[in-house]
């Protein structure tokens, strides 16, 4: 008994020092780790919000779909934060002016369903609520590829700022 009351005694002052240590410690590593340097901090308050959309997931279908402007023509995409490009369907490609030669299908890509042949084209403008951007990168796919619906992927996604609100998605053009 009386070895455990020295134990104690020895072990006690040590771990009363030690938490305060421990505190600080972890305080200085979380704010060294998750503080925005000065510099970054102040390149956020210049920026200014020069457009914005918002998009609400569509509760049966399980994702964002959007009205979206390619090149002036109206056209329905999923604003798909998964995907790494902006693809278009050929019949939707051709509604926008974007009209590949059969040769030009040589890019492949890889899909949920299997790999796919695209072309590469440019879109002038790609315009979602209040957001304009231009010169986005589109892979058009073959008429047979069966893809029910367009994507607007990172390629364009990347240039704004995301914002995901549970089942809403808030995305801002900021000035560059």
């Amino acid at each position: 008994m009386l070895v455990r009351f020295f134990k104690l005694s020895l072990i006690g002052p040590l771990l009363g020092l030690a938490g305060p240590v421990f505190w600080s410690l972890q305080k200085s590593l979380s704010a060294y780790l998750f503080t925005v340097p000065p510099a970054e901090a102040a390149r956020y308050s210049r920026d200014t919000v020069v457009g914005r959309a918002f998009i609400a997931r569509d509760g049966a279908a399980g994702f964002s779909s959007a009205e979206v402007l390619f090149n002036g023509v109206r056209v329905k995409a999923v604003v798909d934060t998964g995907a790494s490009l902006t693809v278009l369907r050929y019949d939707d490609a051709l509604r926008v002016g974007i009209k590949p030669r059969p040769d030009e299908f040589r890019v492949p890509l890889q899909t949920a369903n299997g790999e796919v042949k695209a072309a590469m084209a440019e879109l002038e403008t790609v315009v979602l609520g209040g957001i304009v951007e231009r010169d986005i990168k589109v892979h058009v796919l073959e008429r047979s590829t069966g893809l029910p619906y367009n994507l607007l992927g990172q390629n364009f996604l990347t240039r704004l700022r995301v914002v995901m609100h549970g089942d809403k998605m808030e995305l801002f053009q900021l000035s560059r």
